[in-house]
Protein backbone atom coordinates (compact mmCIF):
# COMPACT_ATOMS: atom_id res chain seq x y z
CA UNK A 1 0.00 0.00 0.00
CA UNK A 2 2.79 2.34 0.83
CA UNK A 3 4.29 1.41 -2.67
CA UNK A 4 1.24 2.34 -4.04
CA UNK A 5 0.63 5.42 -2.26
CA UNK A 6 4.48 6.70 -3.26
CA UNK A 7 3.64 5.23 -7.29
CA UNK A 8 0.41 7.69 -7.13
CA UNK A 9 2.18 10.74 -5.43
CA UNK A 10 4.65 10.49 -8.17
CA UNK A 11 2.45 10.43 -11.03
CA UNK A 12 0.90 13.49 -9.78
CA UNK A 13 3.94 15.46 -9.64
CA UNK A 14 3.95 18.59 -11.51
CA UNK A 15 7.20 20.65 -13.30
CA UNK A 16 6.36 23.93 -11.73
CA UNK A 17 5.07 24.99 -7.80
CA UNK A 18 2.34 26.85 -6.36
CA UNK A 19 3.04 30.38 -6.11
CA UNK A 20 0.81 30.88 -2.40
CA UNK A 21 3.80 28.45 -0.75
CA UNK A 22 6.25 30.91 -1.00
CA UNK A 23 8.42 29.68 1.55
CA UNK A 24 9.40 26.92 -1.18
CA UNK A 25 11.89 29.81 -3.00
CA UNK A 26 13.68 30.85 0.24
CA UNK A 27 14.58 26.75 0.55
CA UNK A 28 15.68 26.65 -2.62
CA UNK A 29 18.02 30.11 -2.24
CA UNK A 30 19.29 28.63 0.78
CA UNK A 31 20.40 25.17 -0.66
CA UNK A 32 21.56 27.14 -3.70
CA UNK A 33 23.73 29.27 -1.16
CA UNK A 34 25.21 25.76 0.36
CA UNK A 35 26.09 24.64 -3.50
CA UNK A 36 27.54 27.95 -4.58
CA UNK A 37 29.05 28.71 -1.21
CA UNK A 38 27.51 32.05 -0.02
CA UNK A 39 26.54 32.81 3.56
CA UNK A 40 23.57 30.50 4.15
CA UNK A 41 21.11 32.92 5.21
CA UNK A 42 21.65 35.38 2.51
CA UNK A 43 18.91 35.51 0.09
CA UNK A 44 17.94 38.93 -0.59
CA UNK A 45 14.85 39.26 1.32
CA UNK A 46 14.49 42.26 3.12
CA UNK A 47 11.89 41.70 6.14
CA UNK A 48 9.03 43.83 6.90
CA UNK A 49 8.66 44.69 10.37
CA UNK A 50 4.89 44.74 10.26
CA UNK A 51 4.90 41.33 8.54
CA UNK A 52 7.42 39.25 10.02
CA UNK A 53 5.50 36.51 9.56
CA UNK A 54 6.22 36.17 5.78
CA UNK A 55 9.83 34.82 6.98
CA UNK A 56 12.75 34.39 9.40
CA UNK A 57 14.81 37.68 9.35
CA UNK A 58 17.66 34.84 9.83
CA UNK A 59 16.65 32.69 7.29
CA UNK A 60 15.24 28.61 7.82
CA UNK A 61 16.43 25.95 9.68
CA UNK A 62 18.98 24.67 7.22
CA UNK A 63 17.72 20.51 7.44
CA UNK A 64 15.68 20.43 4.60
CA UNK A 65 18.20 22.62 2.41
CA UNK A 66 20.43 20.69 2.71
CA UNK A 67 18.35 18.05 1.45
CA UNK A 68 17.78 19.92 -1.52
CA UNK A 69 21.53 20.73 -1.61
CA UNK A 70 22.61 17.55 -3.76
CA UNK A 71 19.31 18.13 -6.40
CA UNK A 72 20.20 21.39 -6.59
CA UNK A 73 23.64 20.57 -7.65
CA UNK A 74 22.70 17.71 -10.28
CA UNK A 75 19.86 18.71 -11.58
CA UNK A 76 20.00 22.57 -10.91
CA UNK A 77 16.50 24.48 -10.87
CA UNK A 78 14.47 21.18 -11.42
CA UNK A 79 11.20 21.57 -9.35
CA UNK A 80 9.90 18.12 -10.36
CA UNK A 81 13.44 16.31 -8.93
CA UNK A 82 13.01 18.58 -5.99
CA UNK A 83 9.43 17.26 -5.38
CA UNK A 84 10.74 13.84 -5.46
CA UNK A 85 12.51 14.39 -2.15
CA UNK A 86 9.43 15.59 -0.78
CA UNK A 87 7.89 12.35 -1.86
CA UNK A 88 10.54 9.45 -0.77
CA UNK A 89 10.45 11.24 2.75
CA UNK A 90 6.50 10.92 2.85
CA UNK A 91 7.60 6.91 2.04
CA UNK A 92 9.47 6.57 4.55
CA UNK A 93 7.24 8.62 7.22
CA UNK A 94 4.41 6.39 6.41
CA UNK A 95 7.07 3.28 6.86
CA UNK A 96 8.05 4.84 10.41
CA UNK A 97 4.30 5.70 11.17
CA UNK A 98 3.01 2.57 10.73
CA UNK A 99 5.85 0.66 13.10
CA UNK A 100 5.42 3.67 16.06
CA UNK A 101 1.40 2.32 15.65
CA UNK A 102 1.91 -1.09 15.94
CA UNK A 103 1.83 -0.89 19.83
CA UNK A 104 -1.39 0.86 19.35
CA UNK A 105 -3.64 -0.38 16.15
CA UNK A 106 -4.07 -3.61 15.29
CA UNK A 107 -3.56 -4.54 11.48
CA UNK A 108 -6.58 -3.43 10.10
CA UNK A 109 -5.99 -0.15 12.16
CA UNK A 110 -2.66 0.60 10.53
CA UNK A 111 -4.09 -0.32 7.01
CA UNK A 112 -6.68 2.38 7.62
CA UNK A 113 -4.16 4.70 9.37
CA UNK A 114 -2.42 4.66 6.05
CA UNK A 115 -5.16 4.85 3.58
CA UNK A 116 -6.40 8.10 6.66
CA UNK A 117 -2.71 9.60 5.39
CA UNK A 118 -1.85 9.22 2.08
CA UNK A 119 -5.47 9.67 0.79
CA UNK A 120 -5.82 13.19 2.68
CA UNK A 121 -6.24 16.14 0.39
CA UNK A 122 -3.87 18.10 2.59
CA UNK A 123 -0.79 15.28 2.25
CA UNK A 124 -1.70 15.08 -1.46
CA UNK A 125 -1.32 18.86 -1.66
CA UNK A 126 1.64 19.17 0.57
CA UNK A 127 3.43 16.19 -1.65
CA UNK A 128 3.84 18.18 -4.69
CA UNK A 129 5.46 20.85 -3.02
CA UNK A 130 8.63 21.97 -1.74
CA UNK A 131 8.31 22.48 1.50
CA UNK A 132 9.37 21.22 5.36
CA UNK A 133 5.97 20.25 6.73
CA UNK A 134 6.63 16.28 5.05
CA UNK A 135 10.50 16.03 6.04
CA UNK A 136 9.64 17.69 9.36
CA UNK A 137 6.79 14.56 10.19
CA UNK A 138 9.54 12.10 8.84
CA UNK A 139 12.27 13.21 11.34
CA UNK A 140 9.91 13.62 13.97
CA UNK A 141 8.05 10.23 14.13
CA UNK A 142 11.53 8.76 13.52
CA UNK A 143 12.20 10.26 16.64
CA UNK A 144 9.47 8.59 18.32
CA UNK A 145 9.65 5.98 16.77
CA UNK A 146 13.07 5.44 18.09
CA UNK A 147 12.11 6.73 21.46
CA UNK A 148 9.38 3.99 21.73
CA UNK A 149 11.70 0.81 20.84
CA UNK A 150 14.46 2.50 23.16
CA UNK A 151 12.36 2.98 25.75
CA UNK A 152 10.46 -0.97 25.99
CA UNK A 153 13.70 -2.41 27.85
CA UNK A 154 14.84 0.61 29.33
CA UNK A 155 16.14 1.08 33.00
CA UNK A 156 17.03 4.40 34.44
CA UNK A 157 20.59 3.39 34.70
CA UNK A 158 21.16 1.99 31.08
CA UNK A 159 22.97 4.43 29.02
CA UNK A 160 22.07 2.30 25.63
CA UNK A 161 24.36 5.01 23.83
CA UNK A 162 23.96 3.77 20.46
CA UNK A 163 20.12 4.66 21.09
CA UNK A 164 20.76 7.51 22.45
CA UNK A 165 23.14 8.96 20.11
CA UNK A 166 20.53 8.32 17.39
CA UNK A 167 17.69 10.11 19.33
CA UNK A 168 19.33 12.90 19.40
CA UNK A 169 20.50 13.04 16.06
CA UNK A 170 17.01 12.80 14.91
CA UNK A 171 15.51 15.39 17.39
CA UNK A 172 18.05 17.81 16.30
CA UNK A 173 17.11 16.79 12.86
CA UNK A 174 13.47 17.67 13.44
CA UNK A 175 14.37 20.92 15.34
CA UNK A 176 16.62 21.57 11.63
CA UNK A 177 13.81 20.99 9.73
CA UNK A 178 10.98 22.69 11.50
CA UNK A 179 11.81 25.12 14.97
CA UNK A 180 8.95 23.76 16.76
CA UNK A 181 10.39 20.23 16.78
CA UNK A 182 12.17 21.52 19.71
CA UNK A 183 8.88 20.28 21.71
CA UNK A 184 10.07 17.05 21.07
CA UNK A 185 12.77 17.46 23.76
CA UNK A 186 10.55 18.13 26.82
CA UNK A 187 8.31 15.81 25.73
CA UNK A 188 10.69 13.25 25.80
CA UNK A 189 11.99 14.74 29.14
CA UNK A 190 8.06 13.90 31.09
CA UNK A 191 7.89 10.90 29.72
CA UNK A 192 11.51 9.74 31.18
CA UNK A 193 10.30 10.83 34.18
CA UNK A 194 6.72 10.09 34.12
CA UNK A 195 8.52 6.32 34.07
CA UNK A 196 11.63 7.10 36.53
CA UNK A 197 10.85 9.93 38.76
CA UNK A 198 14.42 10.19 37.99
CA UNK A 199 15.79 11.69 34.78
CA UNK A 200 17.76 8.77 33.13
CA UNK A 201 21.57 7.77 31.55
CA UNK A 202 19.94 7.48 28.39
CA UNK A 203 17.60 10.80 28.87
CA UNK A 204 20.91 12.90 30.03
CA UNK A 205 22.41 11.84 26.54
CA UNK A 206 19.87 13.06 24.56
CA UNK A 207 19.26 15.81 26.27
CA UNK A 208 23.44 16.79 26.12
CA UNK A 209 23.95 15.51 22.65
CA UNK A 210 20.96 17.18 21.00
CA UNK A 211 21.74 20.69 22.57
CA UNK A 212 24.92 20.38 21.23
CA UNK A 213 23.66 19.81 17.82
CA UNK A 214 21.30 23.05 17.95
CA UNK A 215 23.86 24.71 19.93
CA UNK A 216 26.29 24.38 16.67
CA UNK A 217 23.10 25.41 14.26
CA UNK A 218 22.73 28.36 16.19
CA UNK A 219 26.09 29.94 16.71
CA UNK A 220 27.31 28.52 12.58
CA UNK A 221 23.90 28.73 10.84
CA UNK A 222 21.00 30.26 11.96
CA UNK A 223 19.06 30.75 15.13
CA UNK A 224 15.75 31.18 15.35
CA UNK A 225 14.92 34.30 17.14
CA UNK A 226 11.67 35.65 14.40
CA UNK A 227 9.79 32.15 16.21
CA UNK A 228 10.45 33.58 19.14
CA UNK A 229 9.10 36.96 18.43
CA UNK A 230 5.76 35.26 17.12
CA UNK A 231 4.98 33.95 20.62
CA UNK A 232 3.17 35.73 23.00
CA UNK A 233 1.29 34.57 26.30
CA UNK A 234 -2.00 36.07 26.76
CA UNK A 235 -4.77 34.64 27.52
CA UNK A 236 -6.75 35.94 24.47
CA UNK A 237 -4.31 35.19 21.98
CA UNK A 238 -4.07 31.23 23.28
CA UNK A 239 -8.48 31.26 23.50
CA UNK A 240 -8.21 32.93 19.81
CA UNK A 241 -5.90 30.59 18.81
CA UNK A 242 -8.04 28.09 20.40
CA UNK A 243 -11.08 28.62 18.65
CA UNK A 244 -8.78 29.50 15.28
CA UNK A 245 -7.43 25.72 14.99
CA UNK A 246 -10.69 24.15 16.20
CA UNK A 247 -12.47 25.47 13.31
CA UNK A 248 -9.01 24.72 11.31
CA UNK A 249 -9.26 20.87 12.26
CA UNK A 250 -13.06 20.37 11.32
CA UNK A 251 -11.15 21.30 7.78
CA UNK A 252 -9.56 18.31 8.08
CA UNK A 253 -13.16 16.74 7.33
CA UNK A 254 -13.99 19.02 4.34
CA UNK A 255 -15.89 17.27 1.70
CA UNK A 256 -17.02 19.91 -0.60
CA UNK A 257 -20.74 19.30 -0.68
CA UNK A 258 -21.99 20.15 2.84
CA UNK A 259 -20.61 21.92 5.33
CA UNK A 260 -23.27 20.50 8.01
CA UNK A 261 -22.20 17.10 7.44
CA UNK A 262 -18.71 18.92 7.45
CA UNK A 263 -18.90 19.85 11.40
CA UNK A 264 -21.04 16.80 12.34
CA UNK A 265 -18.04 14.15 11.08
CA UNK A 266 -15.38 16.60 12.01
CA UNK A 267 -16.90 17.15 16.14
CA UNK A 268 -17.44 13.21 16.29
CA UNK A 269 -14.00 12.21 14.90
CA UNK A 270 -12.31 14.74 16.97
CA UNK A 271 -14.34 13.54 20.50
CA UNK A 272 -13.84 9.67 19.34
CA UNK A 273 -9.91 10.81 18.76
CA UNK A 274 -10.02 12.96 22.50
CA UNK A 275 -11.36 9.81 23.80
CA UNK A 276 -8.35 7.52 22.50
CA UNK A 277 -5.78 9.82 23.19
CA UNK A 278 -6.85 10.19 26.87
CA UNK A 279 -7.11 6.44 27.46
CA UNK A 280 -3.62 5.56 25.76
CA UNK A 281 -2.25 8.84 27.80
CA UNK A 282 -3.15 7.13 30.28
CA UNK A 283 -1.83 3.64 30.14
CA UNK A 284 1.83 4.82 28.87
CA UNK A 285 2.26 8.45 28.91
CA UNK A 286 4.95 8.18 26.41
CA UNK A 287 6.92 10.49 24.74
CA UNK A 288 4.65 10.26 21.43
CA UNK A 289 1.22 11.53 24.14
CA UNK A 290 3.63 14.36 25.24
CA UNK A 291 4.84 15.58 22.22
CA UNK A 292 1.58 16.27 20.60
CA UNK A 293 0.59 17.91 23.92
CA UNK A 294 3.27 20.04 23.88
CA UNK A 295 3.13 20.76 19.87
CA UNK A 296 -0.74 21.80 20.43
CA UNK A 297 0.66 23.85 23.23
CA UNK A 298 2.92 25.90 21.50
CA UNK A 299 0.54 26.71 18.71
CA UNK A 300 -1.72 28.24 20.52
CA UNK A 301 1.11 30.58 21.94
CA UNK A 302 2.26 31.63 18.34
CA UNK A 303 0.79 35.34 18.10
CA UNK A 304 0.34 34.04 14.11
CA UNK A 305 -2.57 31.48 12.73
CA UNK A 306 0.01 29.33 10.33
CA UNK A 307 -3.56 27.68 9.46
CA UNK A 308 -3.98 24.00 8.33
CA UNK A 309 -0.54 23.44 7.22
CA UNK A 310 0.58 23.70 11.24
CA UNK A 311 -1.28 20.80 11.91
CA UNK A 312 -0.24 18.74 9.19
CA UNK A 313 2.77 17.08 11.31
CA UNK A 314 0.40 16.20 13.65
CA UNK A 315 -2.49 14.98 11.92
CA UNK A 316 -1.03 11.31 11.66
CA UNK A 317 -1.50 10.97 15.52
CA UNK A 318 -5.16 12.64 15.47
CA UNK A 319 -5.72 10.01 13.04
CA UNK A 320 -4.50 7.27 14.98
CA UNK A 321 -6.01 8.14 18.18
CA UNK A 322 -9.24 8.35 15.84
CA UNK A 323 -9.00 5.04 15.01
CA UNK A 324 -7.89 3.85 18.49
CA UNK A 325 -10.90 5.46 20.08
CA UNK A 326 -13.24 3.91 17.65
CA UNK A 327 -11.78 0.38 17.98
CA UNK A 328 -12.34 1.27 21.93
CA UNK A 329 -16.03 2.30 21.15
CA UNK A 330 -17.13 -0.61 18.98
CA UNK A 331 -16.17 -3.15 21.27
CA UNK A 332 -18.45 -1.83 23.97
CA UNK A 333 -21.16 -3.42 21.75
CA UNK A 334 -22.75 -6.08 20.35
CA UNK A 335 -22.20 -7.85 17.38
CA UNK A 336 -25.24 -6.14 15.36
CA UNK A 337 -24.69 -2.34 16.96
CA UNK A 338 -20.82 -2.81 16.81
CA UNK A 339 -21.61 -3.33 13.04
CA UNK A 340 -23.54 -0.10 12.72
CA UNK A 341 -21.46 2.09 14.12
CA UNK A 342 -18.46 0.84 12.16
CA UNK A 343 -20.12 0.97 9.05
CA UNK A 344 -21.70 4.74 10.15
CA UNK A 345 -18.33 5.93 10.71
CA UNK A 346 -16.67 4.03 7.38
CA UNK A 347 -19.54 5.91 5.62
CA UNK A 348 -19.11 9.23 6.67
CA UNK A 349 -14.80 8.88 6.37
CA UNK A 350 -15.24 7.55 2.93
CA UNK A 351 -17.74 10.54 2.64
CA UNK A 352 -15.47 13.29 2.86
CA UNK A 353 -12.57 11.52 1.08
CA UNK A 354 -14.91 11.11 -1.84
CA UNK A 355 -16.24 14.62 -1.57
CA UNK A 356 -12.25 15.65 -1.25
CA UNK A 357 -11.53 13.93 -4.50
CA UNK A 358 -14.32 15.69 -6.65
CA UNK A 359 -13.93 19.12 -5.45
CA UNK A 360 -10.29 18.90 -5.88
CA UNK A 361 -10.54 18.03 -9.21
CA UNK A 362 -12.66 20.96 -10.20
CA UNK A 363 -10.95 23.33 -7.88
CA UNK A 364 -8.38 26.09 -8.81
CA UNK A 365 -4.88 25.76 -7.58
CA UNK A 366 -3.88 29.07 -7.86
CA UNK A 367 -1.56 31.27 -9.35
CA UNK A 368 1.67 28.68 -10.63
CA UNK A 369 5.39 29.72 -11.42
CA UNK A 370 4.78 28.09 -14.71
CA UNK A 371 1.79 30.44 -15.45
CA UNK A 372 2.68 32.84 -18.36
CA UNK A 373 1.84 36.07 -16.87
CA UNK A 374 4.02 35.38 -13.83
CA UNK A 375 6.90 34.37 -16.27
CA UNK A 376 6.17 37.13 -18.33
CA UNK A 377 6.74 39.56 -15.17
CA UNK A 378 9.68 38.16 -13.89
CA UNK A 379 11.31 38.31 -17.61
CA UNK A 380 10.10 42.01 -18.15
CA UNK A 381 11.75 42.92 -14.19
CA UNK A 382 15.13 40.70 -14.94
CA UNK A 383 15.45 43.54 -18.38
CA UNK A 384 13.90 46.60 -17.29
CA UNK A 385 15.03 47.14 -13.99
CA UNK A 386 18.14 47.50 -12.22
CA UNK A 387 20.45 44.83 -10.20
CA UNK A 388 19.96 46.79 -7.14
CA UNK A 389 16.33 47.80 -7.10
CA UNK A 390 14.55 46.55 -4.51
CA UNK A 391 10.73 44.82 -5.38
CA UNK A 392 7.56 44.67 -3.27
CA UNK A 393 5.58 41.53 -4.55
CA UNK A 394 3.51 39.65 -2.04
CA UNK A 395 5.32 36.42 -2.41
CA UNK A 396 8.71 38.12 -2.61
CA UNK A 397 11.05 34.97 -2.17
CA UNK A 398 9.89 33.87 -5.35
CA UNK A 399 11.05 37.03 -7.11
CA UNK A 400 14.12 37.11 -5.90
CA UNK A 401 14.66 33.45 -6.43
CA UNK A 402 13.59 34.00 -10.48
CA UNK A 403 14.88 37.08 -10.89
CA UNK A 404 17.86 37.87 -8.10
CA UNK A 405 16.47 40.96 -7.21
CA UNK A 406 16.42 42.07 -3.63
CA UNK A 407 12.98 41.71 -2.24
CA UNK A 408 10.15 42.29 0.12
CA UNK A 409 6.45 42.06 1.32
CA UNK A 410 3.87 44.97 2.33
CA UNK A 411 1.59 43.52 5.01
CA UNK A 412 -1.71 44.42 3.91
CA UNK A 413 -2.83 46.22 7.09
CA UNK A 414 -0.26 49.06 7.49
CA UNK A 415 -1.44 52.63 8.20
CA UNK A 416 -0.03 54.87 5.38
CA UNK A 417 2.52 56.44 7.98
CA UNK A 418 3.93 52.44 8.40
CA UNK A 419 3.62 51.75 4.48
CA UNK A 420 5.72 55.02 3.15
CA UNK A 421 8.25 54.99 6.05
CA UNK A 422 8.93 51.27 5.24
CA UNK A 423 8.78 52.10 1.25
CA UNK A 424 11.35 54.86 2.21
CA UNK A 425 13.57 52.48 4.37
CA UNK A 426 13.65 49.54 2.42
CA UNK A 427 14.88 51.35 -0.82
CA UNK A 428 11.56 49.73 -2.65
CA UNK A 429 12.38 50.81 -5.92
CA UNK A 430 9.43 48.35 -8.00
CA UNK A 431 6.03 47.35 -6.51
CA UNK A 432 4.61 44.29 -8.01
CA UNK A 433 0.60 44.23 -7.79
CA UNK A 434 -1.05 41.14 -8.62
CA UNK A 435 -4.87 41.16 -9.91
CA UNK A 436 -5.53 38.29 -6.54
CA UNK A 437 -4.46 40.48 -3.73
CA UNK A 438 -7.32 42.91 -2.39
CA UNK A 439 -6.51 46.70 -3.96
CA UNK A 440 -4.60 47.86 -0.65
CA UNK A 441 -2.19 49.65 -2.52
CA UNK A 442 -3.83 51.22 -5.53
CA UNK A 443 -4.15 54.25 -4.51
CA UNK A 444 -0.38 54.35 -3.23
CA UNK A 445 1.13 53.20 -6.53
CA UNK A 446 -0.86 55.27 -8.40
CA UNK A 447 0.23 58.09 -6.02
CA UNK A 448 3.59 57.98 -5.58
CA UNK A 449 4.67 55.78 -8.42
CA UNK A 450 4.74 55.71 -12.14
CA UNK A 451 3.45 52.10 -14.26
CA UNK A 452 5.74 50.87 -16.40
CA UNK A 453 4.34 47.19 -16.94
CA UNK A 454 1.32 45.71 -17.06
CA UNK A 455 0.26 42.34 -18.07
CA UNK A 456 -3.20 39.74 -17.79
CA UNK A 457 -2.50 39.29 -13.94
CA UNK A 458 0.49 41.24 -12.92
CA UNK A 459 1.05 45.37 -12.73
CA UNK A 460 4.23 47.12 -12.05
CA UNK A 461 4.93 50.49 -10.42
CA UNK A 462 8.05 52.32 -10.23
CA UNK A 463 8.76 54.44 -7.37
CA UNK A 464 11.01 57.08 -6.21
CA UNK A 465 11.48 59.76 -3.98
CA UNK A 466 10.35 60.68 -0.03
CA UNK A 467 7.03 60.06 1.20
Amino acid sequence: MIATLTFAYVLALTPGHALIADDYAAYILHASNLVEGRPYAEIKYIVNPQAIWIGPVEGYPPVFPALLAPVYKLFGMNFWAMKIVTVLCFTIFLIVLVRLAEPILPLWGRIALILLVGLHPVFREYGNYVMSEIPYAMFSFAALWTIDVSYRDLRANDWHLREALLTAALIYLSYGTRTIGATLLPALALADLCRFKRPSRFLLVVLFTAGVLIGLQVSLLTAPKTYVRLTGFSAAGVHRNFLFYGKVLSYVWANGWSKKIQIVVAALATCIAAAGFLRIFRQRKSATEFYLLAYVVTLLFYTFEFGLRALLPILPLYFLYFLAGSARLAGRFRAPARAALVTSLAFGVAFTYIGSFQTGWRIKTGPDIRDAPFRQLCAFIKQSTAPSDVVAFDKPRSITLFTNRRSTALAGDETPAQLSRFVNEAHIAILVIPDWQPPYLDQFAVTHGKLIYRNAEYTVFQISGTY
